[in-house]
């Protein structure tokens, strides 16, 4: 039998709705395995991240640790350093300031007077010390009473000897003060020749450059040596410059200190002896 319409429109809306249904389920169902395929991805890029970053914190380790092995090693060499530099800086105090070469210098003349190498230098010895160290002594007031002074202020536990340390205390004073009396004799050599400060470190060159025993001196031959190449050092030139070096010697030890080779170019200068092509240094003929 044919059924009734409504019951065909009945089972064709059952029908679409069954249809619509299946359709939901399928694009949820869609939906989800796509949800499940991205978060699938973002878990594979994130493990691949975690390996990267595994292995990244590994190789820093190693890099932090080479590096502190370095440090530690650098550290070992400062510690090591800093013990070297703190022992010098006490010898050196317990020397009195002087170098190696100076301290055997000063023990080889301090055994000349100890004799006997008893380690200190005797009542009986001490006046020959002081005739040797302050040669003025005998007729210069003064240095007598300087030569004095420098021994009570050395012997330290006032025992009337000197030992080492002792001696070196006596030689620091007197270098000490040796220094300063070149230096205001120096500045008292530049006031007076009125030289500028920079033709004075100009003449400071020439001079260190011709004192060949690098002792602060220069004799008659190396101011000759000075001269030879800018100078005929004929008979008269010699007899000239023979003549103003003699005069420059204030000290008469027959050598030119710096003061003292100052005021020697100061008396060439006045003299006109840049006819033989002396003249004062020009700082834009000096060698760079």
């Amino acid at each position: 039998a044919t059924p009734p319409a409504a019951s065909v429109a009945g089972d064709v809306a059952a029908a679409d709705s069954a249809t619509g249904a299946d359709s939901a389920a399928a694009a949820a169902a869609e939906g989800a395995a796509a949800v499940a395929v991205d978060n699938a991805a973002a878990l594979a890029a994130e493990g691949a991240a975690a390996a990267e970053g595994a292995a990244a914190p590994s190789a820093v380790a190693d890099g932090v640790a080479a590096e502190l092995a370095a440090s530690a090693a650098f550290w070992r060499w400062q510690a090591a350093l800093d013990r070297c530099v703190l022992a010098y800086r006490e010898g050196v105090r317990e020397h009195q300031g002087f170098d190696s070469d100076s301290v055997e210098r000063f023990r080889v003349s301090f055994d000349n007077y100890d004799p006997g190498r008893t380690g200190e230098i005797a009542k009986s010895h001490l006046s020959e010390m002081l005739a040797g160290l302050f040669p003025e002594m005998v007729r210069n007031l003064g240095e007598h009473e300087r030569a004095r002074m420098v021994l009570e202020e050395a012997d330290a536990d006032g025992d009337g000897a000197l030992d080492f340390c002792e001696y070196l205390t006596v030689m620091r004073r007197i270098e000490d003060d040796d220094n300063e009396m070149k230096l205001l004799t120096e500045q008292e050599t530049v006031a007076e020749t009125n030289f500028s400060v920079q033709e004075v470190s100009e003449f400071r060159k020439i001079f260190q450059a011709y004192d060949r025993g690098a002792d602060g001196e220069m004799s008659f031959e190396e101011v000759c040596g000075m001269f030879q190449d800018i100078v005929p050092l004929g008979a008269r030139v010699l007899k000239e410059l023979r003549r103003a070096v003699h005069a420059a010697d204030t000290d008469g030890d027959s050598e030119l200190s710096f003061p003292e080779f100052l005021r020697l170019m100061r008396r060439l200068v006045d003299e006109d002896f840049t006819r033989h092509s002396v003249h004062r240094p020009n700082t834009a003929d000096a060698a760079p």
